[in-house]
């Protein structure tokens, strides 16, 4: 005699995981706990690539303004 167990699921983040007794249940868990903390892992990332974009931009257009000012003073220096 052959006893089938019906399959069961549990969605989570888009993926149906299957669940066939408590321990694939903690399986689930934990990649519910991992995929949360790369989630987390990717935003804080993003969140440090943004802040460091900000200071190269806020470096470069310093430095534009000096070479401006550069040039302007060279300018000067010449016309005089």
């Amino acid at each position: 005699m052959v006893l089938e167990r019906p399959i069961q699921s549990i969605e989570f983040a888009e993926r149906v995981i299957p669940k066939l007794g408590g321990h694939d249940l903690t399986d689930a868990r934990e990649y519910a706990q991992r995929a949360e903390r790369q989630r987390i892992m990717g935003e804080l990332a993003s969140d440090v690539v943004h802040d460091i974009n900000n200071l190269l931009a806020a470096v470069e257009a310093i430095s534009r303004l000096l070479e401006m000012q550069i040039e302007d003073d060279a300018l000067r220096v010449r016309t005089h």
